[in-house]
């Protein structure tokens, strides 16, 4: 048996319903949609058209059903900024790029080294060609010898 429901869109694209969130195409931010549940479909329609639909969530409460398709392409890129992606792409930069981001990814927190190799993507696409290639490359040689002096070892690359 289905059961119906009125929800507003929230700025992240999603509705709650239930306490899980659905995603829904992101131009309807702000809108109120009729949302149509089922024991195993959540169907949202906005002006008698469906614009989205979701397997129903069940079990631990706040779990989100997000379709890619739904989001900004901000967004998009978020999901597929990965450690190895991150890797990929500063090979492609250059080997000073790799090192700094290498060190981030081995000593930060995933999610904090994830945001500050995302920022030199981001500088890299507002500035190309990548301008920053002598400040990364002053940045190798300060953490090499920063870590080199942490763990007592000889260092033979100090910073100019």
């Amino acid at each position: 048996m289905a059961t119906w429901k009125i929800a507003t869109v929230q700025p992240d694209y999603h509705i709650l319903v239930d306490r899980m969130f659905y995603s829904v195409p992101f131009q309807y931010i702000g809108s109120q949609v009729d949302v149509c549940r089922t024991n195993t479909l959540v169907e949202i329609f906005f002006k008698d058209s469906r614009i989205a639909s979701h397997a129903r969530l069940y079990g631990r409460k706040e779990q989100f059903s997000t379709n890619q398709e739904h989001m900004p392409e901000a967004h998009k890129m978020y999901i597929s900024h990965t450690p190895e992606s991150s890797r990929e792409w500063a090979a492609t930069i250059g080997e000073s790029v790799g090192e700094v981001v290498t060190y981030f990814l081995n000593h930060m927190l995933e999610q904090q080294a994830l945001h500050k190799i995302l920022s030199l993507q981001k500088l890299g696409v507002n500035y190309p060609p990548f301008p920053f290639l002598p400040i990364l490359k002053r940045c190798r040689i300060i953490i090499i010898y920063q870590g080199c002096r942490k763990y007592g070892q000889s260092v033979q690359d100090k910073p100019q």
